[in-house]
Order: structure tokens, then C-alpha cells, then sequence
């Protein structure tokens, strides 16, 4: 059997109210908790601040950023500028903000926090309103391959993946490439399955352009170009076969190779024009990732890492289906239409791309790193749900049973994760009980990002907050965390000598596994090793943590790391020298 019967339980009017209702319940869990943070930015990887830059000096690029893709900067900008427009003619002062913002965003969040909280919650609309976006794409994308059913199934499982929603939660670039990730996907199956194959496979190329312009690993979307590409010569009879072979083939291929350069130029024209200046100082972090990432061992510990992550981006039964659909497309192929391999091509590439490449370099696996591939994950596990309810063997009521307990169970789980959002994460603790319990302008020494630890625009003007041997209180707020440091020499002489402040801050979690303190490669002989054991003149004071169950893993990324805060018993030498440096 090649194709799945048209026999569908659901009529067009009551797949389009249940789709709404997906796609409704999918836009509220987005934006539910939106305001998570501000107007501190503790999410250090999004990217509301670059584009008010870009806005600022008229660019085209960000002359911060010169590592990641510019494409979704460009789309924020046009997202934003119509609240720009809005606070300017309203006279509210943006001159003022601009001012600000050239010093640093915790300034900014100091003299404007309503603006600094308004912006954000405008670039974090965009991001969930391109998360439902992706979701009716997916719809769309598993309709084409085989009908309603499967659609409504697929949208409603990519809707309830807790890793999607909570990275809808956030102003990266990881929700449009999503979206043009299925894009491309919807346009591959059209190639196939419609009669314009030329038309669809050269806009397909395009878009993955722009995907590849958006985030570097959505240039994966390729993958369904060549699945869709193989599977349209297999599929035509053999006279025509012969001329795609002979004569079609290299000016298709060409076509392909030419539209897809042009859509990474219009999605990222910086990185021709300013070539240069790209390879010298962007190019250069990717390549270390490559050349440093390559490992003949491990790959298949973090492929299973991986799996496990699955597990709490969709949760427990979202994922047994998802992985019993694969079981079943592996053991009765046969009534999969064939067109499920133009998604299910992608997973071997790109798996194997993040456990050999990426897994190594982050030590852990987080939800960007396999995000990619949750399109495809859901379309599978649309199918499964699909043959579980017209398995005839399994009566009516144990079916309906089981789905109103998944559904349940779904809608629960994604309800917990984003109440981390609205909740008062260990971050909001710490900076209450550092306002609370330490005098302020204390020396307090971190080596991590403000935003892992605590309120920067809270905590910085009050304290001598000491960043790699540089002092807050002696050096421009913008010059205090961002200019010419020395990490690993600062690091090498903490690791030999200790500390010297009245206070240390470190934090620990999924995304800060291996913090810098531990950059000797030898966590015991670490300074902060020699923190955790007591062996150096700190003791703990507290520690915040957020706990969470093995089976309930509701914790979204970026959110509630454990936080420790030491006090220094002993003070070695006095604190600070004339040019704002430690001793």
C-alpha cells in the first residue's frame, strides 16, 4: 500500500476550527510569561539590542555581531520600527535612549526600563507570532504528503513541543528559521507532488538562501531540495528520465546553486560586500568550532544526549509517539506514501552534523541545537498518531482514552514550563537577597555573563562588581565587561593565586555546565573546584537552585541556573589599585 487511504474523520469545517484552535492555544503559550526578565537582558544570545544598533547608525549588518547571519536582524528591524515610529511621533525621547544604549544595555535598562522592557516584548511578539507561522507550515507541509489528518496531528504535536514554545519565547533568530525550514520542506513535497516542479524547486532554493542567511544550521533545509530532486526523477517514466538526466539536470543543479547564493545575498548582502572584514573577524569562531568540535569518540554518547533532550522538548507521550511512528515507518514502510523520505532524509545529515560537530563543543545538548529538526519529528509523529487511530485491533474507547490523556498531559506540562517564564526565577532570588544581605559597595566577583546570575541594572551601580580583575566602579559600564580582557590569563592567575573580593558569584546549569572557572581542564585543581571542596579562604553563604523532576523536565533554556554566593573569610591583600584593577 503506497499511499494512506482517504478516509478522513474530519470534515474541511471542522479541521479548519481545529486547526484555529491549535494554532490559538500554540500563539497563547507563546506569549504567556513574554515579559520574562525585563528589562534586564538575561537571555545574552538575543538580539533586540544589535538591531537598535543597526537601526541607530542606518547599517545593514551589526559591527557587534560579525559571526551570525543577518537575515532575521533585518526582518526585527522592519518587525520594530513601526513602535519607533509610533514613540516618536508620541516626542517620546529617543535621543535620550540612544544616548543610554551607546553605553550599555544595563544603562539603558537603568535611565528608560519601560522602553528597554516595551522593545523586547515587541521582538519577542515577532518570535511567537513566527512559531504559530511554523506551526500551520507544518500543517501544511504534512497535509500535502497525506491529507487532513495527518496535518492536524503533525501541527498539534509541533504546537505542544515545550523546546519549540519555549523558544518562541525569545528574539532569535531560531523561530524564522523554523519557519523557513518548513517552508522549504512544504515547497520540496509540492515539487513532487504538483505538476510545477521546476517552479517549486528553484523557490525552494531561494528560500533555503534565506534560511541559511538566518542561522547557519537551518542550511540544512537543502537536504529536502536533493530528496525532493532524486525522488521527481524516480518518479517519472523512463523516456523522461532520460532527458532530466541528459539535458535538465546541470541547468536544474545551476538554477538551484545561483538562486540559493541569491538568497543568502539578499538575507546576508554584508557578507559579500563586506567580505573582508566577515572572514577576519566572524569567520574565525565558526571554523575554531568545526576544527575543535571533530572527535573520533563520544558521537554516539551525545547522539543518545540528544534523544534524551527530545524527550523533554516534547514530553514523555508526545515523544513515544514520535518515536514509534519511526519504528513503524522502519518495520511497514509500505503504507508510508513515499514522500515522507523528502523529510525523513534530512534527520541521518543533520545528526550527525550536531553529535559529531556541535555536542562536543557545547558539552551538553540544548534545544538550538536540534531544533531543526522538529518539523520532521512532528510530521512522524503525526503518522503515528494517525495509524494508532485506525488500528482496528485497539477498541474506541481505550483510543479516545489515550489521546485525552496525551492532550492532558501535553497542555499540563507546557502550562508548568511557561510559569518559569511569569514566575520569579533564581535569578530574581539572588538579586533580592544581594540587595538584601550585602553592603552595598562591596567588591563582588563574577566570571560569568551578568545576566546568568543577576539583575545587572539592579545590582551594578550599587556594588564593585569585578569582572576579570576589572571594577565597575572605576571603569565605563560598557568598558567594564566588553573591552580587551584578558580571560585566560585572568583565569590561569585565579586558578594559582584565588581571589581577593569580599564576594564571589558563580552559576551552574544546563546551558553553564562548564563554566570558565574550570578552563585548566581539570575541575578539582580549579579555583572554583576549590570553592565547591572548601579548600580556599570562601565558605558558601547560598545557594539558589530551581529543582525539577527526571520525568517532568518542564524547565525551558535560559532560565533558573543554580546559583552559588561565596564570602571571602580571610582577605589576602587590599582590594583595589588606583587603575580600577585587582591585585
Amino acid at each position: 500500500m503506497n499511499s494512506i487511504e482517504n478516509n478522513y474523520c474530519f470534515s474541511k469545517k471542522s479541521a479548519f476550527l481545529i486547526l484555529a484552535g491549535i494554532l490559538l492555544i500554540k500563539f497563547l503559550f507563546n506569549v504567556y510569561g513574554i515579559n520574562w526578565g525585563l528589562p534586564d537582558r538575561w537571555n545574552i544570545d538575543e538580539q533586540v539590542a544589535a538591531v537598535l544598533r543597526m537601526i541607530a547608525e542606518k547599517a545593514y549588518y551589526s559591527t557587534v555581531d560579525l559571526w551570525h547571519p543577518t537575515f532575521y536582524k533585518l526582518t526585527l528591524a522592519i518587525f520594530i520600527a513601526p513602535y519607533l515610529a509610533y514613540l516618536k511621533l508620541s516626542g517620546y525621547p529617543l535621543e535620550t535612549v540612544g544616548d543610554a544604549a551607546s553605553v550599555s544595555w544595563i544603562k539603558l535598562a537603568q535611565v528608560a526600563p519601560d522602553f528597554a522592557a516595551n522593545i523586547f516584548i515587541v521582538g519577542r511578539l515577532y518570535s511567537a507570532l513566527l512559531g504559530v507561522v511554523a506551526v500551520y507550515l507544518v500543517y501544511l507541509a504534512a497535509k500535502l504528503i497525506s491529507g487532513k489528518e495527518v496535518g492536524i496531528y503533525a501541527a498539534f504535536i509541533m504546537a505542544l513541543s515545550t523546546g519549540f514554545i519555549s523558544v518562541n519565547h525569545f528574539a532569535k533568530s531560531t523561530s524564522l528559521s523554523l519557519v523557513l525550514n518548513v517552508l522549504v520542506l512544504y515547497l520540496s513535497i509540492a515539487a513532487v507532488k504538483k505538476n510545477k516542479f521546476v517552479k517549486h524547486i528553484i523557490f525552494a532554493s531561494f528560500v533555503a538562501g534565506l534560511a541559511t542567511a538566518t542561522k547557519y544550521d537551518a542550511g540544512i533545509s537543502v537536504i529536502y531540495i536533493i530528496a525532493a530532486y532524486f525522488m521527481h526523477i524516480v518518479k517519472t517514466d523512463m523516456r523522461e528520465r532520460n532527458l532530466i538526466l541528459r539535458y535538465l539536470r546541470p541547468g536544474i543543479i545551476a538554477g538551484c546553486l545561483t538562486v540559493f547564493m541569491f538568497g543568502v545575498f539578499v538575507g546576508w548582502p554584508a557578507y559579500f560586500i563586506k567580505h573582508d572584514m566577515f572572514v577576519k573577524n566572524g569567520m574565525e569562531n565558526p571554523v575554531a568550532v568545526i576544527q575543535g568540535g571533530i572527535t573520533i569518540y563520544g558521537p554516539a554518547i551525545k547522539f543518545f544526549t540528544g534523544l534524551g533532550k527530545l524527550v523533554a522538548d516534547f514530553n514523555l507521550l508526545l515523544s513515544t509517539f514520535i518515536f514509534g511512528g519511526f519504528i513503524y515507518l522502519c518495520v511497514k514502510f509500505k503504507k508510508f506514501p513515499k514522500e515522507i523520505l523528502i523529510p525523513v532524509a534530512m534527520l541521518p545529515v543533520y545528526f550527525f552534523y550536531t553529535s559529531v560537530f556541535l555536542f562536543p563543543q557545547t558539552h551538553s545538548c540544548m534545544t538550538k541545537l536540534i531544533v531543526q529538526s522538529f518539523p520532521v519529528l512532528a510530521i512522524v509523529g503525526g503518522f503515528a498518531v494517525f495509524f494508532f487511530l485506525k488500528n482496528k485491533q485497539v477498541g474506541t474507547a481505550p483510543k479516545i482514552a489515550i489521546i485525552i490523556l496525551v492532550l492532558a498531559y501535553s497542555l499540563v506540562y507546557d502550562a508548568r514550563a511557561v510559569t518559569v517564564f511569569s514566575n520569579k526565577d533564581t535569578r530574581y532570588s539572588s538579586t533580592q537577597w544581594i540587595l538584601k544581605n550585602i553592603p552595598e559597595g562591596a567588591t563582588v566577583e563574577h566570571l560569568q555573563d551578568s545576566q546568568w546570575l543577576f539583575a545587572p541594572s539592579t545590582i551594578v551601580d550599587k556594588y564593585q562588581m569585578v569582572y576579570y580583575g576589572r571594577n565597575s566602579m572605576k571603569y565605563a559600564k560598557s568598558l567594564y565587561f566588553n573591552s580587551n580582557l584578558d580571560y585566560d590569563g585572568y583565569i590561569e592567575s585565579l586558578n594559582k593565586a584565588g581571589c581577593n573580593s569580599e564576594y564571589f558569584i558563580a552559576g551552574m546549569g544546563k546551558e553553564l555546565e562548564h563554566p570558565p572557572l574550570m578552563m585548566d581542564g581539570d575541575s578539582e585543581k580549579s579555583f572554583f573546584g576549590k570553592l565547591l571542596a572548601g579548600e580556599v579562604n570562601f565558605e558558601l553563604i547560598k545557594k539558589f537552585e530551581f529543582k525539577e523532576s527526571v520525568f517532568w523536565n518542564y524547565r525551558p533554556g535560559y532560565s533558573s541556573p543554580t546559583i552559588y554566593i561565596f564570602k571571602n573569610n580571610k582577605l589576602l591583600f587590599p582590594l583595589i589599585k588606583d587603575d580600577g584593577h585587582t591585585l
